[in-house]
């Protein structure tokens, strides 16, 4: 048996008529930047988020950078060294602002007794990353975001519809911030982001800044960027986004169902979802040693995995100015040299998890 990682073209093929009609109305119209698409979807996403407002982008990287640029402070950024380097990039693209990593914990996510630890008088925004589509320790951040006197910004690039104490992410963030890169639980035909927020001043600051800091046309009120979303990647979002809670729940299922077949192996460990918290798995990671020959020999069983992430983002040469070390944050470098992302997505079939484990045990 062969088991893909990932099988977009399972997902293709139940919208792609519907896609092709959409795709051939813009091509009609040359409507093909910031149209009726993108403000449909700019609206259904803010809906879906719980939130009153929506800025889409052209990628989720784009969707950081826009938050960030809200604040002028100089200062630090607290954030994590086992992310998509996207999330520390976005830091870097604002010279105001200087990276404070803080370590993880077992649910891949920002430790708060360490994000306490680490924040201070310099503190101005503080930048979890709900890894995996598991959110963090949202509401001790919220907490500590207000006792510092700093942002609260939410890195969900991987956690559409996530839930936190039973309650949506974006419940507590001041900005919460998306990704619709293919391989995502919802993801564009290309490349796509996204800031939901309920303040009316920072969504509006956003929508200049991403359409090169105009106000209206040709009247440029700041220095901005070309962060629009395309109304093709847009389109795909439309027809995508009231299937995802669908898509959702099988990855829980399937989730599920992996936990069932390894819990008792106790050389597997498996990332912790606290309890009233909904995961929505965009990846399912396990940490075990020996992950690269494990790897290996599962390819050889005809069993597809990834890694994410290998290398922690202050052990990067691209950060080797931070001068941080091996060893500076235990957890997160364990993690990302023990990790070991098993195949998932919601086509993913019961037969599949249960060969995948089979090998899986066999193999370790």
């Amino acid at each position: 048996m062969k088991v893909k990682f990932l099988d977009l073209q399972k997902q293709n093929k139940q919208i792609k008529k519907e896609l092709m009609s959409e795709i051939s109305n813009i091509i009609d119209t040359c409507a093909f930047v910031s149209g009726k698409q993108v403000e449909k979807f700019e609206e259904k996403f803010a809906e879906y988020c719980n939130t009153k407002y929506c800025v889409a982008t052209s990628s989720g990287t784009a969707a950081l950078h826009a938050a960030l640029y809200c604040y002028k402070y100089q200062g630090e950024v607290l954030t994590t060294p086992n992310s998509f380097i996207a999330t520390s990039e976005a830091i870097s693209y604002c010279p105001n602002f200087k990276h404070k990593f803080v370590d993880v914990n077992s649910t891949c996510g920002m430790d708060f007794e360490s994000a306490v630890k680490a924040a201070g008088r310099k503190t101005r925004v503080i930048l979890p990353t709900s890894l995996y589509g598991n959110p963090c320790d949202l509401m001790g951040l919220k907490i500590l975001a207000n006792q510092t006197n700093s942002i609260l910004i939410n890195d969900a690039a991987q956690a559409h519809g996530s839930f936190f104490n039973k309650k949506p992410i974006a419940d507590f963030a001041h900005l919460t911030c998306f990704s619709f890169y293919p391989g995502k639980n919802l993801g564009t035909c290309g490349e796509g982001g996204a800031v939901v927020t309920n303040s009316k001043r920072l969504y509006e600051l956003m929508k200049c800044f991403i359409n090169h800091g105009q106000s209206k046309k040709y009247v440029h009120d700041i220095v901005g960027c070309n962060h629009r979303m395309s109304e093709i990647e847009a389109a795909a979002l439309n027809i995508k986004l009231p299937l995802l809670d669908g898509w959702t729940e099988k990855r829980i299922e399937a989730a599920h169902r992996y936990r069932l077949n390894l819990s008792g192996n106790k050389k597997i460990k498996m990332m912790e979802v606290k309890e009233g918290n909904r995961c929505v798995y965009h990846i399912f990671p396990i940490f075990i040693r020996n992950r690269n020959s494990v790897q290996q020999e599962m390819l050889s069983e005809g069993i597809q995995t990834a890694l994410h992430y290998p290398k922690s983002i202050h052990l990067q040469k691209a950060y080797k100015d931070l001068k941080h070390k091996r060893g500076d944050f235990p957890v997160a470098e364990k993690q990302a040299s023990t990790e070991l992302s098993l195949p998932m997505y919601p086509e993913i079939t019961e037969k599949e998890i249960d060969y995948v484990c089979k090998k899986l045990e066999k193999i370790i």
